[in-house]
């Protein structure tokens, strides 16, 4: 259910999570107040809490809304998005469905950042070639690229069932087109691939043929007693089955009762009482999400604030000297641009109001 997203928290969830509820073992709600991709959110979901979650993002929030509530289009996820159709994405939102919206700006700009396109000028057009020679198995823009690739290269790769071997053959053809050489070893490679399934092809055919046969030399009454059994087998997993939806339906309403999802600023949020609140704002001195400026001085006032009513948790590198950190480990963050290594980046951090108490 988690979304990608820029200073996703998917990496650290679990220990946010064992370390708010160690400090809250008797609370079962909590409010994610930025829930971005939904990683912290969904974890207390998954552990029966009922979640409050926010997100001033109304594109990121509908696309959290279609992931759970209906399922996203997969004819629209399987397209290749351009960098022209990124562009307008952005700034003809109108023009789009909400969470098609929120899709593009998350899986499809550069560092998850919802702002710049994902790929180069000069890499996107290998990469729809790839996307197209996997999706749709359409080698045209490869060839394009590549004219004198041999067919029987591209025609390995389309035969492939498995992800895992059709990514690697991938690989192969992604290294074709960066370096523009093709590897003799590569070819003696793929036709050994090409004989191997030739082989295993033969196979099937004859253990298809003698089942054949063997169904040929069934008695007729057998077949009979055959096809009534399975007509009561049916009918009784049809039942079942009708009983199993219903029981589905029913939990899948429980579920959706225990969720609640906004599109607020954190501070026009209703507080529950004694609810947990877990806040992971825009780090101060980082990138900034697509909203712009995050006012980090009243943010920290309305902690403050909302701390005297319900205790709550913050994320983040630093905080003013009336916090305290309950938790810090080594964390990398694609809000630093992916280049820093552990020993010069800050440790992330779970703060909390000092005086706060710790346990229920």
């Amino acid at each position: 259910m988690a979304i990608p997203y820029m200073g996703s928290k998917r990496k650290s969830a679990q220990k946010i999570y064992q370390t708010i509820i160690n400090f809250n073992p008797n609370q079962k709600t909590i409010i994610d107040l930025f829930c971005g991709g939904f990683a912290i959110g969904e974890l207390f979901y998954k552990n029966g809490f009922n979640v409050i979650a926010n997100d001033k993002n109304k594109y990121v929030v509908a696309l959290l809304e279609q992931t759970i509530n209906k399922g996203l289009d997969e004819k629209k996820c399987l397209e290749f998005i351009t960098r022209a159709k990124f562009e307008d994405l952005l700034k003809n939102p109108n023009n789009y469905e909400d969470w098609y919206v929120g899709y593009a700006m998350c899986i499809w700009s550069f560092g998850n950042n919802q702002k710049g396109y994902i790929f180069g000028k000069e890499t996107e057009p290998y990469k729809r070639a790839g996307h197209e020679l996997v999706i749709n198995k359409d080698s045209k823009l490869l060839k394009q690229l590549l004219p004198n690739i041999p067919q029987k290269y591209i025609d390995g790769i389309l035969k492939q069932t498995d992800w895992h071997k059709r990514r690697i053959a991938l690989g192969k053809v992604a290294k074709v087109l960066k370096n523009r050489i093709l590897e003799l070893e590569q070819l003696q490679q793929l036709e050994q691939l090409e004989q191997l399934e030739r082989l295993q092809q033969l196979e099937r055919l004859e253990q298809l043929q003698q089942l054949q046969r063997l169904e040929q030399l069934q008695q007729l009454q057998q077949l009979q007693q055959l096809e009534r059994l399975q007509q009561l087998e049916q009918l009784q997993r049809l039942e079942q089955l009708q009983q199993l939806q219903q029981l589905q339906q029913l939990e899948r309403l429980q579920q959706l009762e225990r969720l609640e999802i906004y599109s607020n600023n954190y501070n026009e949020v209703e507080i529950p009482k004694d609810a947990i609140i877990y806040c992971d704002p825009p780090y101060q001195g980082t990138a900034e999400y697509k909203e712009g400026a995050f006012n980090h001085k009243e943010f920290w006032n309305w902690v403050r604030e909302i701390s005297k009513s319900n205790k709550i948790y913050i994320s983040e590198y630093n905080a003013p000297d009336d916090f305290e950190i309950l938790l810090s480990f080594t964390q990398k963050s694609t809000l630093q641009g992916g280049v820093q290594k552990h020993n010069n980046q800050p440790d992330e951090k779970l703060f909390v109001p000092i005086g706060q108490e710790k346990y229920n």
